[in-house]
């Protein structure tokens, strides 16, 4: 599939599942939420913007796994 925009933003989502298969993915909001963990977005190579504040994460360490330590991005 080639969805390069995806928001899933108030919808009480407690864990990101399925979107590693979403690859064109250059936008994902997953704002307001109750997401605790960040993970299966490591395929989402072209992501350019995601939004996940206002959720429940317990760390922003497995953000350096989609991202990269050395990334660009803010984790805010």
């Amino acid at each position: 599939m080639k969805l390069k925009w995806l928001d899933l933003s108030f919808n009480c989502i407690k864990k990101i599942e399925g979107l590693d298969r979403l690859t064109e993915l250059e936008d994902i909001s997953l704002y307001n939420n109750q997401i605790t963990v960040v993970e299966g977005l490591e395929n989402n190579k072209k992501l350019n913007v995601f939004s996940i504040g206002n959720n429940k994460l317990e760390s922003y360490e497995s953000l350096k796994n989609i991202f990269g330590k050395g990334s660009k991005y803010k984790y805010l």
